[in-house]
């Protein structure tokens, strides 16, 4: 068969559905119990979803789900698409990698089907974003079968998947994304000198805290400023495929990429959550030149779920520098940097509010949450940022600590915190201290304590 190279045909295979227990219906998801996919002889890789270059199945679970169920049977011949997700990126990471092959199979199928979300298991409850994908990508909708039950499929030709989520994008889908329709268009626009995509409309669940300074700045210096959800999927690539110099925010629209081939600009990425890694895995393989910043903290104090955390800054003035020396601002303010660290501070201040209101975050753990920011304040403005880490209790392995710990005994450390704040940061040393499994010695939890005691009695 012509242009099918990367696809397996099979007759009368079992689709095995995700359900509420298993895949991205179990909540909070686990990896390892997912039992959606094919069932057919050969057991190869493409009847699976794959993440981190590593198939996701359980065998002993689909085998009991499999035992527990009689399977519906669907006719004619279709594209299987694998696995959706509800969630933008995740849908874009993980249910679009199969989509290149509808314009070379289209013609010989009735249509998709997809293993629709236990959530959203019919089409009418998808979330708009995934319909306007489908449409996009000139998949009807009416040629769509949604499975939420075992079935057994006449004939069903089966795509490999060309990427992964924290994983590989392969060198042979890399040409597949070249033959999408859209990239025609999108190739024929203006090329944009310097983008910046914003997540300024998520301030309350998952952004960097002060990052509107930056924005302002960044518009001074000839930046387009693009907030990815207002705008139609067209648009958006078309944004980023053509952008010479981008920054992003971390967040879902760097998945964009996914359906974009390797880029000819360079990025810029501010992490807010230093433990994820897809983002960089992912950019590292779009394009030559990648520059990050992730010296962060992550709120945990308040009880928000991580991904919806508000995140701090190291350092604002080291975020400029490093845009600065890679060339992504070009200002040559000598004055810039001092005046840029207290506008961003004032603005992380106002994020800060912002956050505690769209959360309704009570006033006591408010109270107590200043206390603490006010800490890492001080920390931050003196070098001590890694200590701070933990009044917030983000990232508490992080394993620089035991080294700041000594070397901030060695110091006027104490005499920088006010007396009043002195208890919270000792009560979070010994906490820190007596955790099992963090990956501390003895001798690195002695001195944790050892600074906890001199704060404790200090005056």
């Amino acid at each position: 068969m012509d242009n099918l190279d990367h696809v397996k045909f099979l007759a009368n295979p079992l689709v095995v559905p995700q359900t509420v227990d298993t895949d991205f219906g179990r909540q909070p998801v686990d990896r390892n119990k997912f039992i959606s996919g094919i069932e057919a002889k050969g057991n190869d890789p493409s009847f699976y979803h794959l993440w981190k270059n590593e198939l996701s199945i359980n065998h002993e679970l689909r085998h009991q789900y499999l035992e527990s169920h009689n399977a519906n049977k669907l006719n004619g011949d279709w594209l299987y698409l694998g696995v959706q997700v509800p969630h933008f990126g995740h849908l874009l990471a993980e249910s679009m990698h199969r989509t290149w092959a509808w314009g070379n199979l289209k013609s010989k199928v009735q249509g998709v089907i997809v293993l629709t979300h236990p959530n959203a298991p019919i089409i009418d409850e998808w979330p708009p974003h995934t319909i306007a994908l489908f449409d996009f990508l000139n998949i009807p909708l009416k040629h769509v079968v949604c499975i939420n039950h075992l079935t057994e499929v006449e004939g069903l030709y089966v795509p490999e998947q060309g990427a992964c989520l924290s994983g590989n994008v392969q060198r042979w889908y890399n040409d597949k994304i070249l033959d999408f329709p859209f990239l025609q268009e999108i190739n024929k626009s203006t090329p944009i000198k310097k983008l910046y995509v914003s997540r300024s409309n998520y301030r309350h669940k998952g952004r960097v805290a002060g990052l509107a300074a930056l924005e302002e700045l960044l518009i001074e210096d000839g930046y387009t400023i693009i907030k990815p959800e207002t705008l139609p999927i067209l648009e958006q690539l078309t944004m980023v495929h053509n952008a010479e110099k981008i920054i992003f925010e971390e967040g879902s629209a760097i998945h964009l990429l996914e359906m974009l081939p390797r880029q000819t600009g360079q990025v810029f990425y501010i992490t807010r959550r230093p433990n994820v890694k897809n983002f960089l895995i992912l950019l590292s393989q779009k394009y030559d030149h990648v520059f990050s910043y992730g010296n962060v903290v992550v709120e945990r104090f308040s009880g928000i779920r991580p991904n919806s955390s508000i995140s701090y800054l190291n350092d604002p003035n080291a975020l400029l520098k490093q845009l600065q020396d890679n060339h992504f601002l070009t200002s040559e303010d000598t004055q810039l940097i001092t005046n840029f660290s207290k506008h961003f501070l004032r603005k992380e201040k106002l994020d800060n509010s912002h956050y505690f209101k769209k959360n309704e975050i009570n006033k006591d753990t408010v109270e107590k949450y200043l206390a603490r920011y006010e800490i890492m304040c001080i920390l931050r403005v003196n070098k001590f940022f890694a200590i701070a880490r933990i009044m917030f209790d983000g990232f508490v392995s992080f394993r620089r600590l035991p080294k700041q710990v000594s070397d901030i005994i060695k110091t006027k450390f104490s005499d920088l915190i006010p007396h009043e704040h002195k208890q919270v940061i000792a009560q979070c040393l010994v906490v820190l201290a007596d955790r099992n499994n963090n990956g501390y010695s003895d001798e690195e939890r002695f001195q944790m304590k050892k600074l906890a005691k001199k704060l404790s009695v200090s005056d």
